[in-house]
């Protein structure tokens, strides 16, 4: 299947994504990241397209990829036309649409989001488990270094404040491998690179963390997508990146999440 959507815009925001595009923006509540040429060219699709952020947290590593997902294209599939909206697997739908406003190549776009529901599934990283039921499962801690001299060091970076607004409920820490290769930015690789900021950077993974933690009924151990320009080189583009959240037991026995490189333990 070979389809053309609207606009057409390579720049990137402060925190490191594609911007939506401006008839996105009219679906209140929805925001959009562009899926990069080089993932279309892979699976033979031109044009541009768009997939929601709460679509893309559904996207781990244990479960449906964006690869997945855009194979589903290229499958047989009877007429479609503008306006359709199709079913791609459990929880995602393809909408067709057309915008006769822009030249014909441009004209039609396909925009990737969650299929509506009506039931609500409980995010397990707002509740805090009770400390008896975690000593239960992970045991009492028995290393002398703790989760607190790990932040002191700085082997970890707590990002709590900022995860609250987020809207996890527990403390919140990264790695520092997830941090330096999703996060660190300062003002020399905005200028070597492309502007951003830190902060928008964070936003971007604790976001997709939490996303993922709501939609794809997240377990003790979950991995999540991204798109974030690689730090080093010159770079500008936003490329496709995965990540692993561990809920556990902290210092008290208290949950706790920690976010890092997949490889990471």
């Amino acid at each position: 299947m070979s389809t053309t959507m609207t606009h057409t815009n390579t720049t990137t925001n402060t925190a490191g994504v594609p911007p939506a595009p401006p008839e996105a923006h009219q679906r209140a509540g929805v925001e959009w990241v562009q899926i990069e040429e080089k993932d279309l060219d892979r699976h033979f699709l031109s044009g541009e397209f768009f997939i929601s952020r709460a679509a893309l947290a559904t996207l781990s590593g244990e479960g449906s990829t964006l690869f997945d997902v855009l194979d589903w294209f290229n499958g047989s599939h009877e007429s479609i036309t503008v306006g359709d909206t199709r079913r791609i697997n459990e929880q995602l739908q393809a909408f067709f649409g057309f915008d006769g406003s822009k030249p014909n190549r441009r004209a039609f776009f396909v925009e990737i989001d969650l299929i509506p529901t009506t039931t609500t599934t409980e995010d397990t990283m707002t509740q805090a488990a009770p400390t008896d039921s975690l000593v239960a499962i992970f045991g009492e801690p028995i290393s002398s270094y703790t989760r607190a001299d790990a932040i002191a060091d700085g082997s970890l970076v707590d990002v709590t404040e900022t995860a609250k607004e987020a809207g996890f409920r527990v403390p919140v820490a990264l790695t520092r491998a997830a941090w330096e290769s999703c996060v660190a930015w300062n003002d020399a690789d905005s200028k070597r690179q492309t502007y951003q900021d830190e902060a928008g950077r964070l936003w971007d993974v604790l976001w997709m963390c939490m996303q993922t933690a709501i939609h794809a009924k997240a377990q003790d151990t979950f991995f999540f997508l991204l798109y974030r320009v690689p730090r080093g080189g010159r770079g500008v583009r936003a490329r496709l990146t995965r990540l692993k959240a561990v809920i556990g037991p902290g210092d008290a026995g208290e949950p706790v999440v920690t976010i890092m490189e997949p490889t990471e333990d």
